[in-house]
């Protein structure tokens, strides 16, 4: 109970899970982006809708509908996590920031499960910058044609 409304968590997650899987959806994973960052992936990569997974966004919703309690990549259940969070997108952009080591050696196991479940992803090395650089910029128009191309549009 929340502020004495009873929650069922089923039928949320449930939503949750069948909006997710209308196939619009992609999953950045990260260990830091900035705010200005974020909101221009999401103008770039608009209709889909753009999901940041990183380090400081352990206070989400999203982990509270599946019972789980981190999302860094340095805690010991991150795989198990993340799995059950790629399985339910479109694509996946994994953006490794210059310096963080975590993210750096996570990365192959990202790679792995992507092609395990068939779901494309793009990989990108980026320093913390405030905006999106050119040469990242040309790297997400190329990945965002080949989504469409794919799915038709």
């Amino acid at each position: 109970m929340h502020f004495n409304i009873e929650i069922n968590t089923k039928e949320v997650k449930d939503c949750y899970v069948n909006y997710l899987s209308s196939n619009k959806h992609i999953l950045i994973i990260t260990s830091s982006l900035s705010k200005k960052y974020v909101n221009e992936l999401e103008i770039l990569f608009k209709p889909y809708q753009v999901y940041v997974e990183s380090c400081w966004s352990e206070a989400r919703g999203d982990l509270f509908l599946l019972n789980k309690k981190t999302a860094c990549m340095r805690m010991s259940d991150y795989y198990e996590y993340i799995i059950e969070r790629i399985k339910l997108y479109k694509a996946v952009i994994f953006i490794t920031i210059e310096r963080c080591d975590y993210c750096m050696f996570t990365y192959p196991v990202i790679k792995q499960i992507c092609e395990d479940l068939k779901i494309r992803y793009l990989h990108l090395e980026e320093d913390y910058v405030d905006s999106i650089s050119e040469r990242s910029r040309l790297r997400y128009d190329a990945f965002i044609e080949c989504l469409r191309i794919e799915s038709g549009d």
